[in-house]
């Protein structure tokens, strides 16, 4: 649902990009480069063993290309 929101610059003109590669390995879930912008959808596994350091110590990394992260819930 979030994806029909965000693509075709529904969003004042801003284009998003599905499945964003932000380095070799960290791919975010939308991106808007003209934002900077990584919006993150996390599901049930995102809160089980040690998901939750390993999207903290992503999430630092993504921040230090200057990229603002948004993380939704999406249970």
């Amino acid at each position: 649902m979030l994806w029909d929101r965000l693509k075709g610059r529904q969003l004042d003109g801003y284009k998003f990009r599905r499945q964003y590669s932000i380095s070799h390995f960290i791919i975010v879930d939308f991106y808007c480069p003209a934002l900077k912008l990584a919006i993150e959808l996390d599901g049930n596994s995102r809160y089980t063993g040690n998901t939750q350091l390993y999207d903290e110590q992503r999430e630092e990394l993504i921040k230090s290309y200057s990229i603002h992260v948004l993380r939704f819930t999406n249970i």
